[in-house]
């Protein structure tokens, strides 16, 4: 946030008071601009014990707090000036500047909407408010803010810069390029643009372009961690990991309390093969900005391995998606041997196949509260606590199982509508459907049209869709109502009520061709064989 200067501060104030304490205030003030502020701030205090309601050296006061971070005190008093002059929108701004700082947003939005009524040419109001809409994740709105801030002020880099953040954070890749552009062209010295720029080159496919830009970010500003974390995500996805981790340490080396980088290494040395350090540094995926799945608090300590666990109660808490849950599930194996208790919180759609874990375990539905144990931690740190490595990966064959009944139902299903012995094949082509732009990037990295199948007509077998999902789900209807001339795919899926049916539908295929979604981890934990169709990066 930019703080209005002082000199436009100075010309708004009117003095009513007496002369002696206008000038006092007055010294005060040429104190403050000449950055003497404990010297100003006496004054401004002596002059409200003289008078309490001296507008002037209220808002000054709690300017000054305002600048030392000092926010509740800054709030204190500008709401008493604020209070006095209610229109004085100098005043306003910097309460709203201040409730902004404090992260309360919706207290700030509304000084800066009254600011803005005010004064409508105040092009730092508007400025305000995309700040705000920023922070709240309301993206059209904040961009809708920064533009009337810039209609205002054309040349208003900041505004420019922000509402480009704003148009990559809806994937509008193309118009975050064309905001970079005005602000590189209006200052070519704002390396943060250069840095943006070459994100949004990267999500269009530019690799090159992207590389020399936030290069160029980087020779503006040596020192401008933020860009040498993106040099590393774009060489990550460039499968150039040894580059990926030598610019996340340089962004770390900057600012250690980098937690993105710390997170976005963790991630390389994972696909690197160095389990042991890649999942210690995942532990930063939970101060990461771009990580969704909500951290959970409890008085309980955390457990990492450190702790014995011998007579001890452990609670552990499934997180992200169902492919990871099934995937990592089976460190309740291994913890099931060195602690007393292990209770597993699961959702309801796995809750059943999860029963076939052969290890004493108790299961708990999702939400359930409760607060009987000794330690606890989340599924994905279990490789973490257990030190895991390329040589001690859990890697038994067949540690879900399906059940019985329901395997031999889905036979008799199958051989109903099949005469031939042929192969059996599942078919998975797209995964979740999630509406947020985040899953609408990564789906279309890993989904595939369902039309690029069409070539499997070639092969003598039976296909059988374990596509879910409404979207993909009606992609397979409207082709096979259309000119479709791909094989026969069976569709059985609106049957499959949970993870349990799922499994047990599997067992009956020889072979599942899927994208990297949770029917291909299903199918790995069951003992089936898998053809991923997995993406470059």
């Amino acid at each position: 946030m930019v703080y209005l200067e002082h000199n436009n501060i100075m010309k708004k104030l009117t003095l009513e008071q007496s002369k002696l304490l206008d000038v006092d205030v007055k010294n005060g003030f040429l104190l403050h601009q000449q950055g003497k502020v404990e010297q100003a701030k006496i004054i401004y205090q002596k002059a409200l014990e003289i008078d309490p309601q001296n507008f002037n050296a209220l808002q000054l006061l709690g300017l000054v707090f305002l600048e030392q971070g000092d926010l509740e005190r800054s709030v204190e008093f500008l709401q008493q000036a604020v209070q006095i002059k209610p229109s004085e929108t100098i005043c306003l701004m910097n309460l709203a500047n201040a409730f902004f700082k404090l992260s309360q947003y919706s207290k700030a939005l509304e000084l800066y909407f009254k600011s803005s009524n005010i004064d409508p040419s105040l092009s730092q109001a508007f400025y305000g408010l995309g700040l705000c809409y920023d922070h709240l994740g309301q993206w059209e709105e904040a961009i809708l803010s920064y533009s009337n801030a810039i209609v205002l002020r054309p040349n208003f880099v900041d505004a420019l810069q922000n509402r480009g953040a704003c148009y990559e954070e809806i994937k509008e890749w193309q118009l975050a390029i064309d905001n970079y552009d005005e602000v590189i062209r209006l200052d070519s010295t704002y390396s943060k643009a250069y840095s943006n720029k070459g994100n949004a080159l990267k999500e269009l496919g530019f690799f090159e372009d992207a590389i020399q830009n936030i290069t160029k970010s980087i020779e503006l500003n040596p020192f401008f961690a933020e860009a040498y974390s993106n040099l590393g995500v774009l060489y990550r996805d460039l499968n150039q990991i040894d580059k990926a981790i030598e610019c996340y340490d340089k962004a770390i080396s900057i600012d250690p309390n980098y937690h993105s980088a710390k997170f976005n290494k963790s991630m390389a040395l994972l696909v690197s093969g160095d389990l042991v350090n890649g999942f210690r540094e995942y532990e930063w995926r939970w101060e990461s900005k771009g990580f969704k799945s909500g951290k959970r608090n409890f008085k309980q300590p955390l457990w990492l391995g450190d702790e014995s666990l011998s007579n001890k109660t452990i609670f552990i808490y499934y997180e992200q998606g169902f492919g990871d849950t099934i995937q990592f599930c089976r460190y309740l194996v291994k913890l099931s041997n060195i602690a007393k208790k292990v209770i597993f919180e699961v959702d309801s759609l796995l809750f059943d196949l999860m029963k076939t874990l052969d290890c004493e375990i108790t299961l708990i539905p999702k939400g359930t509260e409760f607060s009987e144990f000794d330690f606890h931690t989340p599924l994905l740190s279990l490789p973490h606590a257990f030190k895991t490595s390329i040589d001690n990966l859990p890697i038994e064959i067949n540690y879900l199982k399906s059940d019985p009944k329901k395997v031999l139902f889905w036979k008799e299903k199958i051989e109903r509508v099949t005469i031939s012995k042929k192969p059996r094949i599942g078919l998975v082509w797209s995964g979740a459907y999630i509406n947020n732009a985040d899953y609408r990037s990564f789906n279309e990295r890993r989904n595939i049209p369902l039309e690029k199948f069409k070539r499997l007509n070639e092969i003598d077998a039976h296909f059988f869709s374990f596509q879910k999902g409404e979207i993909a789900e009606l992609e397979l209807r409207s082709l096979k109502q259309s000119d479709w001339n791909g094989p026969e795919i069976f569709d059985f899926t609106s049957e499959l009520k949970n993870f349990s049916d799922t499994a047990a539908f599997l067992d009956n295929m020889d072979l599942l061709i899927s994208v990297d979604t949770s029917c291909a981890h299903l199918a790995g934990a069951i003992g089936k064989p898998v053809w991923l169709l997995n993406r470059f990066d």
